[in-house]
């Protein structure tokens, strides 16, 4: 597995104080890519031109990060509201992803004024250290595509293998700023899965 957090990035405090984080709901809509389109939970994702939510590819700006997920059968219209990141009529629709041609709302925690914990990803050979700053990759096991060099995989089944990380060892897109070290083995912090904690460099609707 690629991430032995197997969730991608992960809420860990607030830059004002506050006790908990502010969750908002976003509509997402059919027709994303399909390799990398999928929206799982811990996820990076972006508002695109129309105004609906997707995976943020490197160099992109973030939204916030996935802590819910609410499937629709149909695209969220102007009248529509979010109901929860479950469905009581239809358990088999509640939480798990978005795949590119499913509908629903994404529950996101902002990137504006958080900081999360991640985990540098496997090909890295970099030393963590406080204030780099790094791109975010989709560790995977097989396959080049979406986004930078790994494809964020569409198997259900492979969720456990791929996961959205930084790697210290690519620079070329300041995605991410490393504020606080987490764990290491050996406190080797350029080992793989070495647990960091960052905020986001771009945050998306920043003033």
């Amino acid at each position: 597995m690629a991430n032995t957090f197997r969730g991608g990035f992960r809420f860990m405090g607030n830059l004002y104080g506050a006790a908990q984080a502010q969750v908002r709901a976003y509509p997402a809509t059919s027709g994303r890519n399909a390799t990398g389109g999928h929206i799982y939970i811990g996820d990076v994702v972006t508002i695109n031109t129309s105004g609906f939510v997707e995976p943020m590819a490197t160099g992109g700006t973030a939204l916030g990060v996935v802590v819910g997920i609410e499937q629709l059968d149909a695209v969220p219209g102007v009248d529509t509201r979010p109901s929860g990141p479950f469905n009581p009529t239809d358990l088999n629709l509640s939480g798990r992803f978005l795949g590119p041609s499913d509908y629903g709302f994404v529950y996101v925690i902002p990137a504006m004024g958080n900081v999360f914990e991640v985990c540098n990803a496997a090909s890295s050979t970099t030393l963590a250290m406080v204030q780099d700053t790094c791109s975010i990759v989709a560790q995977a096991v097989t396959g080049t595509a979406w986004p930078g060099t790994t494809e964020h995989t569409d198997a259900v089944a492979a969720r456990y293998a791929t996961d959205m990380q930084i790697n210290t060892g690519v620079t070329t897109n300041a995605d991410v700023r490393i504020v606080a070290l987490g764990t290491a083995t050996e406190n080797d912090y350029a080992n793989a899965n070495t647990s960091v904690i960052i905020e986001f460099a771009n945050p998306q609707f920043q003033a």
